[in-house]
């Protein structure tokens, strides 16, 4: 009885010592699955922004349009919009610019926007970001915006803004940047920001311009420029809404010669008004990329850049920022350097 307990415990000792490796391995195994899930999330999540898709084309086949607000009527009249900062940030001489060379558009998807503008800002070493996104509404998402651009950008256009007098000024100050130029029609639609670099001479000119819009001259590196950051709500509003920039330009033609105009204009450089539009002030776009995915089997590209300068500028690019329900954020190198100051 003896000698069967003691074969019994030596045979369970012998039968033990797979069993106890088959675990230790499994162990190992998941500790690696562990660590290697970890650094996937630490590398995913280097900075917050609400869906930032790997595959913009696969994230917009998901989207749903945005229920239509009272304010995003089409019809009726027009409402004006107030522009609520107009302070000449700094006063220089200004001089006409030249040395021209070519731009080329590179459209990226799939990666970390705040990387894409870092390696953007690196590409362009010295010369000027000039960046534009529609946001469809910042009061959310001003923290994002400002961690994915501050420092990237120079000079940036936020489109449909939908701010009224309720949020004050200052709570969209970004350190190293101006006081941004704001225009607001409403807290339910439409509504403008022009952020400028702090370093960078800029001021609001005086307009009669009704539509949305805030005209700028600033100056890069001695280059007076006339800037234009408008939004056109609605395609059937092109005409209208170009006749009025074009009448603007009109007017200060004599006191410009380079003019860049940003901005969503819901409208695409092949439509007939934009033609001729672009034809009568010898103006071309530096984007053909599409820029928004409303409609994920037609994308259009209507967030423009439009400029009688195209040489002026090395490259563009479009990149899906998380920030925005259609539309990518359109980027410009422009080649010059900032002023001396």
């Amino acid at each position: 009885m003896i000698a069967n307990i003691a074969d019994t415990n030596i045979s369970y000792k012998y039968n033990i010592v797979p069993y106890t490796c088959f675990c230790t391995i499994l162990s190992i195994l998941i500790c690696i699955s562990f660590i290697r899930c970890d650094l996937n999330w630490e590398r995913n999540n280097v900075i917050c922004v609400s869906n930032v898709n790997a595959n913009v084309n696969s994230s917009n086949s998901k989207r749903s349009a945005a229920p239509a607000l009272p304010g995003d009527s089409h019809k009726g009249v027009y409402p004006t919009p107030t522009l609520c900062n107009s302070t000449l940030h700094q006063n220089t001489t200004f001089h006409t610019c030249g040395n021209e060379t070519g731009v080329q558009s590179d459209s990226t998807t799939g990666t970390d926007p705040k990387y894409i503008l870092q390696e953007l800002k690196l590409k362009c070493n010295k010369n000027v970001v000039i960046s534009h996104i529609n946001v469809n509404s910042i009061r959310n998402k001003f923290d994002n915006l400002r961690n994915i651009i501050a420092g990237n950008v120079d000079i940036l256009l936020v489109s449909e803004t939908k701010l009224d007098d309720s949020f004050p000024a200052k709570q969209f100050l970004i350190e190293g940047y101006s006081l941004p130029f704001r225009l607001d029609r409403s807290g339910r639609a439409g509504g403008l920001l022009l952020f400028v670099r702090e370093d960078i001479p800029s001021k609001a000119l005086k307009t009669h311009f009704s539509r949305e819009g805030i005209f700028l001259e600033i100056n890069l590196k001695n280059c007076k420029w006339l800037l234009f950051g408008g939004y056109n709500p609605h395609k059937d509003f092109i005409k209208d809404f170009l006749s009025e920039v074009s009448a603007q330009l009109d007017n200060f033609m004599q006191n410009y010669e380079n003019f860049m105009l940003i901005g969503d204009f819901n409208s695409e450089i092949t439509e007939s008004s934009m033609i001729d539009f672009m034809n009568m002030h010898n103006l071309k776009n530096l984007i053909s990329d599409p820029t928004c995915f409303k409609n994920p089997d037609r994308p259009t590209s209507i967030d423009v850049m439009l400029t009688n300068k195209f040489k002026s500028f090395k490259f563009s690019n479009a990149i899906e920022t998380g920030l925005s329900d259609f539309h990518m954020m359109t980027n410009y190198c422009y080649e010059g350097t900032l002023s001396k100051n």
